[in-house]
């Protein structure tokens, strides 16, 4: 069993993010979870304040579950570069329909 140790908020949050970008963490209770495993034991508060410092994004993966991510270094994506990644991954033609 691992022992518990008490991180402050720089190792914490990076232990978050470590744990977000290796695995899929849907909800705040699989976060919490998955820092007790590491032996960080923290309350259902701080994980709502951390994921909010964070600035952690929930998604969802390719199968639809939902999962955290943390946010792009520095820059966020385009929102033309994000319409054309979704066209491109969904879309199949597109058609002008008169005045739309």
């Amino acid at each position: 069993m691992q022992r518990v140790r008490e991180l402050d908020k720089a190792a914490r949050h990076k232990l978050i993010t470590s744990v977000v970008t290796r695995k899929r963490v849907g909800t705040q209770h699989e976060l919490l979870e998955a820092l007790a495993r590491a032996g960080c034991h923290v309350t259902q508060a701080t994980i709502s304040r951390d994921i909010r410092e964070l600035g952690l994004d929930k998604t969802h993966d390719v199968l639809g579950r939902p999962r955290y991510v943390a946010p792009q270094e520095g820059r966020r994506a385009e929102p033309r570069d994000a319409l054309a990644g979704v066209l491109a991954q969904f879309g199949r033609s597109a058609t002008a329909a008169q005045n739309i």
